[in-house]
């Protein structure tokens, strides 16, 4: 069970968790996190179940030695160890996940930042769309005049400051876009 949670791990690093996490589906980030909880919580009890096995075993010889013989002694030994360098491994894995949650966290939260400034950049921009249409439908007026023509001419005291020039680029701005 713990080398198929390993692989399953490596896999979700090896295409992209581990360098974009937001990439990932987070129900499977989920599911991956439940069955980490899982096998910790088996081989926790599997270490439970052997130590009470291992106690009942030292007082069924009638309470005189922990271990029968040298063999015994030294499978337990080799056992335990497995089991904690097992635990340690699982509670790495478990730590590198939490720091890719945060990291993933962070991430959404910058994207939706984003995103609502998106939203605001695109509404200005249809507001200007808006606001430019009238000068671009005037612009079709004055085809046969120049771009350095002033638009409005010979009200007194009045110096004019829009030019045929800038009618076109409002036209312009609205057809590219």
């Amino acid at each position: 069970m713990l080398n198929e949670l390993v692989e399953k791990i490596n896999e979700y690093l090896n295409v992209g968790g581990l360098f974009n996490p937001e990439l990932m589906e987070h129900h499977k980030v989920s599911d991956l996190l439940l069955e980490c909880r899982d096998a910790l919580q088996k081989a926790n009890a599997d270490i439970e179940q052997f130590r009470s096995d291992l106690d009942k075993s030292r007082w069924d010889h009638n309470n005189t030695c922990l271990l029968a013989d040298f063999n015994n002694e030294k499978l337990t030994r080799q056992f335990a160890e497995y089991v904690d360098r097992t635990a340690d491994d699982i509670a790495a894995i478990m730590a590198e996940n939490d720091q890719l949650r945060t990291e993933n966290e962070s991430l959404l939260a910058a994207n939706r930042d984003v995103m609502l400034h998106w939203d605001v950049l695109k509404a200005d921009y249809e507001r200007l769309r808006v606001a430019l249409m009238p000068f671009a439908k005037e612009a079709t007026h004055w085809a046969t005049y120049d771009d350095d023509e002033p638009v409005v001419e010979h009200f007194p005291g009045y110096e004019g400051e829009m030019l045929v020039g800038d009618l076109r680029r409002a036209f312009n701005v609205l057809e590219e876009n």
